[in-house]
């Protein structure tokens, strides 16, 4: 996959959320960055839990569309995650430590397990505002 077509699958994992939405992302932008559809669902009920870093994490807060978002702080980025209950993609860094885009994506059970239990893994570590 290339970094155009993993951007445009990790939206489509949010926008494609029925049941949750997770991600841990690079920058702090929040929802709005991602598209108005994703903030309609969380809006309407879809629980959404987003991981910053830890240098952003109140402006993160405070400029969140959506008062209904878990939002947490990381100190350090081990890697962008976005998963929902059905599909999940993971970016690691590069030794420089910039987001390899190109990334891993699985639906299957084995790696949507991995996947989450990466992102809860980081989550219970996360600095709350």
């Amino acid at each position: 996959m290339t970094t155009v077509e993993s951007f445009n699958k990790s939206i489509n994992i949010f926008l494609d959320a029925e049941k949750y939405a997770w991600g841990l992302s690079e920058r702090g932008e929040g929802t709005d960055s991602i598209d108005p559809l994703v903030d309609k669902q969380i809006e309407e009920g879809l629980p959404f839990k987003l991981m910053v870093p830890e240098s952003i994490l109140s402006d993160a807060v405070s400029q969140s569309t959506s008062k209904k978002i878990e939002i947490r702080g990381f100190k350090e980025r081990p890697a962008v995650i976005v998963l929902n209950e059905k599909e999940a993609m993971i970016f690691f860094k590069f030794k420089t430590g910039r987001i390899d885009y190109t990334g891993f994506y699985g639906d299957d059970p084995m790696f949507m397990n991995w996947a989450q239990e990466l992102f809860n893994y980081y989550w219970a570590r996360g600095t709350l505002p």
